[in-house]
């Protein structure tokens, strides 16, 4: 297999999970042809698409059709520990116009 199809292939697989910017940088690293952004991108796309689609499937799937949406959550909540973490920056406005 060739060098370049090994990358194209490595980066195809990671691109699922990296924004456009992500690929296009790391296809510059690599040393692709620009002409395999495009390709590497949709391939992305329909991968990420299918996961998700899996994903939504399987937990739909495990939901016991007798609860209702109150229910469900009031079940994660309670069966689940939740931690919740947030950042918070105050920038001065001394250097805006007033």
């Amino acid at each position: 297999m060739s060098t370049l199809l090994k990358k194209a292939l490595s980066l195809g697989v990671g691109a699922a999970f990296l924004t456009e910017e992500g690929v296009k940088a790391l296809s510059r690293e690599l040393k692709l042809p620009k002409e395999m952004i495009p390709k590497i991108l949709e391939s992305a796309h329909g991968f990420q698409q299918e996961l998700f689609k899996t994903i939504v499937k399987e937990v739909v799937d495990r939901i016991p059709p007798h609860l209702t949406p109150v229910e469900l959550i009031s079940e994660i909540l309670r069966k689940n520990e939740f931690e919740i973490s947030v950042k918070i920056k105050a920038k001065s406005r001394e250097n805006e116009s007033k």
